[in-house]
């Protein structure tokens, strides 16, 4: 992470990972396999075109920032539907955020930092996407940071109500933990 922060390293974008992602509210997400293979394509597509503020991958404020948009989509398929709908809450274990990780395809990359932002859950009880954002060794697979965003939904019409939640999850990643990595892992000032 010092690397990254250092800038002697590139941040690669992934994107939103779906894998073990819960959606409450049933009456709300009536169409299970539009959401899987339209939608999380869509707010993925969002994460890099995003609304008008600087978007993934400019909310990390660093030069060496490249996206990846070939693996994502073909993880968020796998997303078994049957899984996706509950009615209660749902939380990601730092094992479960370890497993996923762990998983992941990347034959191209032998160095730097992979980002991705794993979806817990979206909740339209509560008007919440809670999720957390994850940085972790391209090469190793080895996670180096996480930590719990919420976004609040907005807009009009079911993708630009949850393509809201996802930008507004941007304010947390630019803020507080950017701000926490660097004071984690900048160079301390003399």
């Amino acid at each position: 992470m010092s690397d990254l922060i250092e800038e002697q390293c590139d941040l690669v974008w992934f994107g939103l990972d779906f894998t073990r992602s819960k959606m409450i509210g049933i009456e709300d997400f009536s169409n299970p396999e539009a959401i899987r293979s339209e939608f999380f394509r869509k707010w993925n597509i969002h994460t890099i075109h995003g609304r008008k503020d600087p978007y993934y991958p400019g909310v990390f404020n660093l030069m060496r920032v490249k996206n990846d948009t070939v693996m994502m989509p073909v993880v968020n398929q796998m997303v078994k539907l049957r899984t996706l709908f509950l009615d209660t809450t749902n939380r990601l274990t730092d094992s479960t955020i370890t497993d996923i990780i762990s998983k992941y395809n990347l034959p191209n990359y032998e160095d730097g930092v992979g980002a991705v932002v794993m979806v817990e859950t979206l909740n339209r009880q509560t008007e919440k996407l809670t999720a957390y954002i994850v940085f972790f060794d391209l090469h190793t697979k080895y996670v180096l940071y996480t930590r719990k965003i919420v976004g609040k939904p907005t807009g009009y019409g079911f993708e630009a109500y949850w393509s809201g939640a996802v930008h507004n999850l941007t304010r947390e990643i630019r803020g507080p933990v950017m701000e926490d990595i660097r004071k984690k892992y900048g160079k301390q000032k003399r």
